[in-house]
């Protein structure tokens, strides 16, 4: 099962994006234990964790392409979450994306091909 020079591309963006905010998601958790344990409050801690609570300015074509992507190399291990995360969007743009997918996959239709919803 071999992929195509766009899908290889679209992966590679996704992963890349996809690993850099999940190390920093898991900074903010480190920082979120740090707070929970008196090592770090206040408004030091709400600075510290400012950076990582902010949302991406991503379009619903670009989150399904990263989505797919996702999908791609995780398959059935792939949640809402997950994207969520990794995208840092909300939970209902993540499950709109993954439901595209899905139901892409479903149709027997390559899912690198921007469903007609997002046209």
């Amino acid at each position: 099962m071999w992929l195509h020079n766009i899908e290889i591309q679209k992966c590679l963006e996704a992963a890349d994006i996809a690993i850099a905010n999940l190390i920093d998601a898991r900074d903010a958790l480190g920082l979120q234990l740090s707070n929970a344990l008196g090592s770090l409050g206040g408004e030091e801690f709400d600075k510290a964790l400012e950076p990582y609570m902010k949302q991406a300015d991503i379009s619903d074509q670009d989150l399904y392409y990263l989505t797919a992507a996702l999908v791609r190399f995780l398959g059935a291990k792939i949640d809402t979450e997950i994207i969520s995360t990794a995208f840092r969007v909300t939970l209902d743009q993540a499950s709109k994306a993954l439901s595209l997918v899905v139901a892409q996959i479903d149709s027997g239709k390559n899912m690198f091909e921007l469903p007609e919803v997002l046209k």
